[in-house]
């Protein structure tokens, strides 16, 4: 077996629940067609990263396990706020819904995350987000007027954050290794 074969790649989020799923799966229904991008997310693969990890040996993971099961968490809001893109303006690269609520919280327990993962962090500064859409392509300039009537404002307790496996070419993309609850 290739090095490639012997590790697993993964991530860690903070999952969300299926109400916030099926509310940005039902903006996603009624704003497809105005917005031309070439790969929309899944809605079983929403999710709020927190680490990306990359390709882990086995080794590493359960060591991975082991350190994160001290991440203290406490159960804090969030809430669907605006839509937004990565990427230059005509032909953003990422559509993304962004977050509201207790949002130090959320930048607590992905600093904790980092820091027990034993995974160097992203040089880029922390910007939470749910990515929705993937490679804008239209044939007109992107039209950001279709992000007008936004998401509702949902909001969530988190109360638990996830080890993510990448699977890619499959549908869903993700699959929840393990969880780890808050107190």
């Amino acid at each position: 077996m290739s090095q490639k074969q012997d590790t697993l790649r993964l991530f860690i989020a903070v999952p969300l629940p299926s109400s916030v799923k099926e509310a940005l799966q039902q903006w996603v229904s009624s704003h497809k067609h105005q917005l031309s991008f070439r790969k929309w997310t899944h809605p079983e693969d929403y999710h709020i990263t927190l680490q990306f990890l990359g390709d882990t040996s086995q080794e590493q993971y359960e060591q991975l396990c082991q350190a994160l099961a001290s991440v203290k968490l406490s159960p804090f809001q969030l809430q669907l706020n605006e839509l937004g893109s990565f990427g230059s303006k005509q032909a953003p690269r990422i559509l993304w819904a962004g977050l509201s609520g207790d949002l130090p919280a959320l930048q607590q327990l992905q600093q904790q995350v980092v820091a027990n993962s034993g995974f160097q962090a992203e040089e880029r500064s922390y910007r939470p987000h749910i990515t929705i859409a993937r490679y804008y392509e239209g044939k007109q300039p992107f039209q950001a007027a279709a992000l007008a009537d936004g998401l509702p404002p949902l909001a969530w307790q988190v109360d638990q954050f996830t080890i993510m496996r990448t699977g890619l070419g499959n549908i869903p993309m993700y699959t929840t290794l393990k969880s780890f609850k808050g107190s």
